[in-house]
């Protein structure tokens, strides 16, 4: 579908208390803020690289009691330690993801 820009109108926030739900807080683990995965979308390789190995290689996370606006690429290196079940599970169902 193809639109003429002058169709489109500025987006504007709603002023009603208690209609917009407020992010869940971080998990404080060790002294330190953690927030919870609850599913990987996507893959890609780091923008602007031009080695495709693991350290280039970023996930698409959709992050726990979050909306899809908050999506965010983030470092394969992170999911070593804290989620490694969820990059398995991402990888046996895309089997076009490069295994790091």
């Amino acid at each position: 579908p193809v639109f003429h820009v002058s169709r489109l109108s500025p987006f504007i926030e709603d002023t009603i208390p208690g209609r917009t739900p407020e992010p869940a807080p971080p998990v404080v683990v060790a002294g330190e803020k953690q927030w919870e995965v609850e599913q990987i979308l996507d893959w890609r390789w780091k923008p602007r690289t031009r080695l495709q190995n693991a350290q280039n290689l970023q996930y698409k996370v959709r992050w726990q009691n979050y909306s899809p606006e908050n999506d965010t690429w983030e470092s394969h290196d992170i999911f070593n330690e804290d989620a490694p079940d969820m990059v398995k599970e991402f990888l046996d169902q895309r089997p076009d993801c490069p295994r790091p």
